[in-house]
């Protein structure tokens, strides 16, 4: 059995965990869901839009990483091996 206690969507990049934040609260969960199935629907959106951006710029994507009470721009490189890294 399993269970999910995560209140905030997540995509993992190269094994890194990344999650939905309103930019101007970057240190602050976004509560946007309370069931599962929902949650799951918003990470499958969110990996599309991770792919088409990195698609659209030559394989970079712009994250922001949490640096106390900031959020810093860091631009992130996706490595394509085969189609099988896009599903």
């Amino acid at each position: 059995m399993f269970f999910s206690t995560r209140e905030e969507p997540v995509v993992y990049v190269s094994g890194r965990p990344f999650v939905l934040r309103d930019a101007s609260y970057p240190t602050e969960t976004l509560h946007i869901a309370d069931r599962a199935d929902t949650l799951e629907g918003i990470e499958t959106r969110l990996k599309k839009d991770i792919l088409a951006e990195a698609e659209n710029f030559g394989g970079l994507i712009l994250t922001h990483h949490e640096q106390g009470a900031h959020a810093v721009q860091l631009h992130f490189y996706l490595f394509f091996h085969n189609d099988q890294d896009h599903q």
